[in-house]
């Protein structure tokens, strides 16, 4: 094990637990897209969508079903897999925190890059869901269909918890980069001065 650790490896470590802990919270959060109509507000996530009367108070929230488009899947697919591949890197880290052998480095970038690119993937893929955002009222409430299949105004718009999983992404690759920086420091031969040689 390693007598200290270095900061650059402290700091990556750092970012890329709140990386992980951000996006865990993005994916369970039903806040990735919002969408307003008079006094109807509607939420969206990954696996849940609700509906809420601002008036009444009332609301109520169901499971994304799988009549959503392929592409929705997708995007669930890959946030998922960005996901594990964040957990598989805070692995990696610990080992390499534990023995220090330079291909645990080097595991630590490939994972944590591949899980930020995994993650804007998704998301770069989400954002079309702005141009969409009348099937989840048609297909999904059955109950204020009624009322919501004749919406032609409405204004929707990305929510915060998508903003969450574009930051993990960011804090990810920001973790790689110390991680970079880290095998570059630790392979780096010492400076010998020219006086040094004749001693």
């Amino acid at each position: 094990m390693p007598s200290t650790v270095s900061f650059r490896a402290a700091i990556g470590t750092a970012f890329l637990m709140f990386g992980t802990a951000i996006h865990v919270a993005a994916i369970a959060c039903p806040y990735w897209f919002h969408l307003t109509y008079r006094d109807i507000a509607l939420h969206e996530g990954l696996w849940e969508i609700c509906l809420s009367n601002k008036t009444s108070g009332s609301g109520q929230c169901h499971q994304i079903p799988s009549s959503y488009p392929v592409w929705f899947h997708g995007v669930q697919t890959l946030e998922l897999l960005g996901g594990l591949c964040e957990l598989v890197t805070m692995v990696v880290v610990v080992c390499y925190l534990c023995k220090g052998a330079t291909y645990y480095n080097w595991l630590c970038q490939f994972f944590g890059v591949f899980a930020g690119l995994l993650n804007v993937a998704g998301g770069i893929i989400y954002t079309q869901r702005t141009n969409y955002p009348e099937w989840n009222l048609v297909q999904t409430l059955d109950a204020a269909r009624p009322i919501l299949v004749q919406i032609t105004e409405y204004q929707s718009e990305l929510s915060w918890a998508f903003g969450l999983a574009m930051g993990s992404s960011g804090l990810d690759c920001v973790a790689a980069i110390f991680f970079v920086w880290e095998s570059v420091r630790r392979v780096t031969p010492p400076t010998i001065l020219p006086y040094q040689l004749l001693t």
